[in-house]
């Protein structure tokens, strides 16, 4: 699959702007500023149908604009798809694709498969669990359309329990039709959760392996729910006094934790900063593997400013491994010259 060109109009700093990629890689390169993350995250937009740097929406409208619109002609297994979305500071996103609406991001989310690297989400390394539920939900969502599909209601019902536990005016039967939805949602959603990671695992072991090169180094990744304790729904019952109290839900997926380990201890506390990027690094690639297999499709891999924040070795290993496993590739970087080195002939360099 690849995205052959893409418009924007009124995207943050890129007021109108149109580009023709190669099937390859695609390097945006210039000085910092200019918007070479902007566009970067725009073709995750329009991949997505979301930003990936969780930020309000009404900050990636460009100053004084009221809308923000992407055009991109996806060309998967030689068909033509052209998507456009057009975003307003009111009312809800419109996603065409071939001039047919597309009704909501769960009938859209992983038509085009994306992953996107950063250096700015080691908060999934060091932050809080949140951070980790979320990207393992962006990856299962882009597999298993069912899965976005489920975790949307479990989070619409979850929102309304929410508002139930702190109104004034307290129904015990009101909370009791959530819970029908959300008991069980909750366990459907922890099967998916568990059942991946026992296939994700190994191959994140193995891609860690290829990047450091370094065999002493032995990396691991715990789920750790209740959801799937087999009287999770007699607790979660229980537990109701202590929700009205604290005025939020304390028990379902929402609190699940994934914890990463290095040689056994945490990675947080063990693993260097490079350790810990390279850890960074084989989480989405292992995701952009595993969904490729899956979909029998491969993703677009988005890489923002990712040369400054490795050392040359696992600079080296890096490229080589996207050389062998990825198709369509955007890379930013302040240096055309910094990716001579490590890029192949053909790689297409835009200055921006």
């Amino acid at each position: 699959m690849q995205l052959s060109n893409l418009f924007l109009s009124s995207f943050r700093n890129h007021h109108s702007a149109n580009y023709d990629f190669s099937s390859g890689i695609n390097v945006f390169w210039g000085p910092n500023g200019r918007g070479k993350t902007n566009l970067l995250e725009a073709i995750y937009y329009i991949c997505f149908g979301k930003s990936p740097i969780h930020v309000q929406e009404k900050v990636v409208f460009s100053s004084g604009s009221q809308a923000f619109s992407l055009s991109g002609l996806f060309i998967k297994d030689d068909q033509k798809n052209r998507v456009r979305m057009q975003v307003g500071r009111v009312g809800p996103k419109r996603i065409w694709i071939n001039d047919s609406t597309c009704l909501g991001r769960s009938g859209y989310v992983g038509k085009f498969p994306a992953i996107w690297i950063s250096p700015k989400e080691m908060d999934i390394i060091k932050g809080g669990n949140e951070k980790r539920r979320r990207f393992f939900d962006t990856t299962l969502s882009q597999i298993y359309p069912d899965y976005l599909k489920a975790l949307i209601k479990y989070q619409r019902y979850l929102r309304h329990r929410h508002a139930a536990l702190q109104s004034l005016d307290f129904d015990a039967d009101c909370i009791d039709n959530y819970d029908v939805h959300l008991i069980p949602l909750a366990q459907n959603l922890a099967r998916y959760r568990r059942d991946f990671l026992q296939t994700y695992l190994p191959l994140f072991q193995k891609t860690y392996g290829i990047l450091s090169q370094s065999p002493q180094e032995s990396v691991s990744i715990c789920y750790e729910t209740e959801v799937l304790d087999q009287d999770y729904p007699q607790n979660y019952k229980k537990n109701l006094d202590t929700d009205r109290a604290l005025k939020r839900t304390t028990k379902g997926i929402h609190k699940d934790k994934f914890h990463w380990s290095m040689n056994q201890e945490r990675l947080e506390t063990y693993a260097s900063e490079g350790q810990q990027k390279t850890f960074l690094l084989s989480l989405k690639l292992s995701a952009y593997l595993l969904i490729s297999k899956r979909i029998e499709t491969l993703p677009i891999l988005l890489l923002d400013d990712i040369l400054d924040t490795l050392d040359e070795k696992r600079r080296h290993h890096l490229f080589v491994q996207i050389q062998e496993i990825a198709g369509q590739t955007f890379i930013t970087g302040s240096s055309q010259e910094a990716f001579l080195v490590h890029l192949p002939e053909g790689t297409k360099f835009f200055r921006i």
